[in-house]
């Protein structure tokens, strides 16, 4: 009788011993583990999503993820800035902090960042955590910096001199000459201000140089070197003239219903424009296309009579406005003169 009771005890032990085991082994328990399929997640960044006057001495961009990466898939394939959209900054350093699981984007000690500029960072689906799982989506944000050269509507590096009624929205300044001259007549709409030769004047031409150098190296994407602006029709890119650009009659610029579309003309020497010539968008859906259209002239600027234009001229030597000639936009001329008669230039909308 008691051999049978110690026969049935050891049967119901070895039963739940089976039960437990297979329960275990089911479940996935008992030294085995599911494999990790979690696609990895951003979770902070720095400079913080749509920042605004984000300093264009900025050198570190930062990404925080929700769990353990594997280094070597961040890289500057991976990990990149573009200021503006479509032009990719100097090439800089990624490294991976393990125990904040963070990465960091080093850029070089120069150039800065490009001012009043829309910056675009992406961390790739090429980014994976350790185990192979890659971000399911491209991780993106954007910031813009700031810019002192943005207030300015007429900037000059030796003087500024003026005749007749000109109207200047915006601040108009010079430096590191001290020169302004014609003003009155010429008027500086209120809040605009008038800064010959000061702190603010000098940052402004700092902010230049940056932006100057960086339309400098952009690459181009079409030479029109040796034809004339007028009568074409372009849409968004980089148009480039080895020597001078010549602008006699009107010059459409389409931007294809696109707010941020971008226009960068690079010219090696200098920038002309006939009597009554005229640059106007066409399907254009924002009011401040103008800022998104930079001329990068190598000499100097001269506007026609009564020519009516559009975007930031940002002239390495001299800008001249004659008789009648308007700007949308900014006149801005890093070493030289902007001399001015009778003109009317208007920062584009906010």
């Amino acid at each position: 009788m008691k051999r049978f009771k110690v026969q049935a005890c050891l049967a119901f032990i070895t039963f739940i011993l089976s039960v437990v085991l297979i329960t275990g082994c089911g479940s996935g328990g008992w030294g085995t583990s599911n494999p990790d399929s979690t696609a990895p997640t951003v979770t902070a960044v720095v400079p913080l999503d749509d920042a605004g006057n984000v300093t264009i001495k900025t050198k570190i961009i930062t990404a925080t993820f929700s769990e353990a990466m594997d280094p070597a898939t961040l890289t500057t394939a991976s990990f990149t800035l573009e200021c503006p959209a479509g032009v990719s900054t100097a090439t800089g350093v990624v490294t991976y902090d393990e125990v904040g699981k963070l990465a960091t984007l080093t850029l070089p000690s120069t150039p800065d960042l490009p001012p009043t500029t829309l910056c675009t960072a992406t961390i790739t689906t090429a980014a994976k955590d350790l185990a192979g799982n890659a971000l399911a989506n491209d991780f993106v944000w954007t910031f813009t910096t700031d810019n002192t050269m943005k207030t300015f509507a007429v900037l000059a590096g030796s003087t500024v001199t003026n005749t007749g009624p000109t109207n200047v929205t915006g601040n108009l300044g010079v430096s590191p000459g001290m020169a302004v001259t014609g003003f009155p007549p010429g008027v500086v709409v209120t809040p605009g201000t008038i800064h010959a030769g000061d702190a603010v004047a000098a940052q402004a031409q700092s902010d230049l140089t940056s932006a100057y150098n960086l339309y400098l190296g952009t690459p181009c994407t079409v030479d029109l070197t040796g034809q004339n602006l007028g009568g074409l029709t372009l849409t968004s890119g980089v148009y480039c003239f080895t020597t001078s650009a010549q602008l006699t009659g009107n010059l459409t610029l389409d931007a294809q219903s696109n707010p941020n579309a971008l226009f960068i003309f690079k010219i090696g020497s200098t920038l002309t424009t006939a009597s009554n010539s005229s640059v106007v968008f066409i399907n254009s859906v924002s009011s401040v296309q103008s800022d998104n259209l930079f001329w990068q002239v190598g000499a100097s600027a001269t506007l026609g009579t009564t020519t009516s234009f559009k975007g930031n001229i940002m002239a390495l030597s001299s800008i001249t406005l004659n008789t009648g000639a308007v700007i949308e936009g900014r006149a801005l001329a890093r070493n030289g003169a902007v001399t001015l008669d009778t003109n009317t230039i208007t920062l584009p909308a906010p």
